[in-house]
C-alpha cells in the first residue's frame, strides 16, 4: 500500500482488516458463509437477486463515527488480536448470572 493510499484510509478500515485477519486465522471465511451459499444457490437456479441495501451501506456506521470511537475500535481490535481483549475470553456458564431468577 502506498503512502497516499494509507493516508486516505480510515481508522475503522484498519480495524476491520485486522478483524478479517483474525477471522481468517481461525477458519471463518466469507466463502463458507450463509450469504455466499444463498447467493450461489440463487445464481445457479437463475433466480432474480437484488440487494437489500446499497453496497457499502453497512460501513456507514463506521464511517460516520467520530475519530475517538474509530480509535477505540482499532485499539480494542488490536487488544483482541493479541489475546488481551474480551473477544478471546468468554466466561464459563458458572460465571454467567442466571437471568430471570
Amino acid at each position: 500500500m502506498s503512502i497516499s493510499e494509507l493516508e486516505q484510509s480510515k481508522i475503522w478500515n484498519a480495524a476491520l482488516s485486522i478483524t478479517n485477519h483474525i477471522f481468517s486465522s481461525i477458519g471463518l471465511e466469507y466463502e463458507n458463509g450463509i450469504d455466499k451459499f444463498i447467493w450461489d444457490k440463487s445464481y445457479r437456479s437463475n433466480k432474480n437477486v437484488d440487494w437489500l441495501e446499497e453496497q457499502g451501506a453497512g460501513l456507514l456506521c463506521f464511517d460516520n463515527s467520530c475519530n475517538e470511537e474509530q480509535q477505540r475500535f482499532l485499539m480494542e481490535t488490536v487488544r483482541n488480536k493479541t489475546g488481551k481483549g474480551t473477544l478471546w475470553t468468554s466466561p464459563s456458564f458458572t460465571d454467567t448470572p442466571n437471568r430471570g431468577q
